[in-house]
């Protein structure tokens, strides 16, 4: 009881809440059924028919409000204003590839893109002048036909004199851009340099394509899915080649992510372990095949799952390699010191002050926290005595500071470890330190990192779904995602590709477009 009224008291804070609403168990409500509407509200009425309630319109999806509010005529100059402006507010979030989506769905039941696009439109439908509007990869999920509605949406708002900047790497919307700057040549410690700067039409194109072919199966099973459904949406009938690749493209709301992994992999999870995955599960009518799986893993954009004290190096596995290498010197033993003292999440290694975070926190409840570098430890984290020593070649801070490809060719590693480091070589992450935060990555660098923290184990006979998995890359980075996919379907896994773009098709044994 105490300790609620104390969390009750630091609501205020996003974790906290966040902390509070997993305790909670949620119920519908046997007054609204829901809704969260009282009953007076639904003896309002919209239009002459009577027909259309407040309720009635939360309950339908976007594209259904549209058609229903397009029959309404007003007289009123006043009321045709606003309606004009939410009949226009519907019409941008359709183009996107909203229209399927409920106003009562749950933003946390969304998918990556959806929930993306989601914030997208607040601002498409800007009215101001005289803004900068930073968008950091649009285009994720999006189809060639949604693109260029949202092309067509940032030309409008650039009309009404505000400035856009796009951080993309999809080529159509970077042709149809005004100006271009190239950043590289690489990424990370290897980039940080213009390598392009100037009109778009001046810009010479690479002509750059993935050098991989599809591989060839031993023997072809299948697993058939029929009549799946998902928050009342019938969806087409799919067919997943086992021990291959499957890519699945289409437009937004034809229930890709709904038939792959709210249903098929919800199934699979369920009978390898008997507990259900944390999704909204879909429903289907029969599913024909064997599903002799080890294993189900789900790697998505979801990027909002991850804590403060998230870092490369606890992802990766590899931060007790590194301190199993410093307590192992003659210094650390003549000292007693043993691996937690060379962890700032252990009481052994913490810096007391700022309790291994690096900085002190001035909490303000109104306003932005402030944070000050912990004078203690100069914001190494740990004790100063255990940050400084060294192994010769570098000390116990720069070995969670520096670039992994220079602090791991220093250590020796397991053969489970040095796959590790092959793999981030292969997905172009050795820039990363260890100690660099997961929430300061780009969406693209968490994503990579998230699948490497699956692949410190070997994966073998397991079902694998990669979900828009081109988000943040350039054509290199695709390169080297393609070939681990290759390498995965030959150690007999099943692999379902969900993503828009065209260069899986040149991979994969089964290619699925939904409608």
């Amino acid at each position: 009881m105490k300790n609620r009224h104390y969390l009750e008291r630091k609501k205020y804070k996003m974790n906290v809440r966040i902390f509070i609403r997993n305790l909670q168990k949620s119920i519908p409500c046997l007054v609204c059924g829901g809704s969260r509407l009282s009953a007076e509200i639904n003896q309002f009425f919209l239009g002459k028919d009577h027909s259309i309630t407040l309720k009635s319109l939360f309950d339908n999806t976007i594209d259904k409000i549209q058609q229903n509010l397009n029959k309404i005529q007003y007289k009123d100059k006043n009321a045709k204003k606003s309606f004009e402006k939410i009949l226009g507010l519907l019409k941008i979030a359709s183009s996107i590839g909203l229209g399927h989506l409920s106003l009562d769905r749950k933003a946390k039941t969304l998918s990556a893109g959806e929930y993306q696009r989601l914030l997208l439109l607040k601002y498409l439908t800007y009215d101001g002048t005289g803004a900068l509007f930073i968008f950091d990869e649009p285009s994720l999920g999006l189809s060639q036909t949604e693109l260029k509605y949202l092309n067509k949406a940032f030309q409008y708002l650039i009309s009404r004199g505000n400035t856009i900047v796009l951080v993309e790497h999809n080529r159509y919307l970077a042709e149809s851009s005004d100006y271009i700057i190239q950043m590289g040549p690489g990424a990370g410690s290897h980039g940080g340099k213009v390598i392009f700067q100037g009109k778009s039409d001046k810009y010479n194109w690479p002509i750059e394509s993935l050098d991989l072919k599809e591989a060839k199966l031993n023997k072809i099973e299948k697993i058939k899915l029929k009549s799946p459904t998902i928050y009342g949406k019938k969806i087409q009938d799919l067919e997943i080649v086992k021990a291959g690749i499957n890519w699945i493209s289409g437009p937004s709301g034809t229930g890709k992510t709904g038939a792959i992994v709210n249903t098929l992999a919800a199934h699979i999870h369920y009978q390898i372990y008997g507990e259900h995955m944390n999704v909204s599960r879909g429903h289907f009518k029969s599913i024909e095949g064997v599903l002799d799986f080890d294993d189900v893993i789900i790697v998505d954009a979801n990027l909002n799952r991850y804590t403060s004290r998230s870092t490369v190096g606890s992802m990766t596995g590899l931060f007790p390699v590194v301190r199993k290498h410093f307590a192992s010197l003659a210094i650390s033993k003549s000292m007693g010191l043993v691996d937690g003292n060379f962890s700032f999440n252990s009481q052994l290694g913490a810096c007391p002050k700022c309790e291994g975070k690096g900085v002190n926190i001035v909490e303000m409840q109104f306003l932005e926290d402030i944070v000050l570098t912990c004078e203690d430890c100069q914001g190494k984290k740990l004790k100063p005595i255990y940050a400084n020593i060294s192994d010769g070649t570098m000390t116990v801070h720069e070995a969670f500071t520096s670039p992994l490809h220079k602090v791991l060719s220093e250590i020796k590693l397991t053969p489970k470890f040095k796959r590790v480091e092959n793999y981030l070589k292969l997905l172009n992450l050795d820039y990363l330190s260890l100690d660099r935060q997961i929430n300061s990555l780009s969406g693209g660098e968490r994503q990579r990192i998230f699948l490497l923290s699956k692949l410190q184990k070997k994966i073998e006979n397991s079902f694998l779904v990669f979900e828009n998995i081109s988000f943040g890359l350039s054509l290199r980075e695709l390169h080297a995602q393609c070939e681990l996919m290759q390498n995965l379907a030959a150690d007999n896994n099943t692999i379902v590709i969900i993503d828009q773009s065209d260069d899986f098709a040149k991979i994969s044994n089964n290619s699925i477009k939904f409608q």
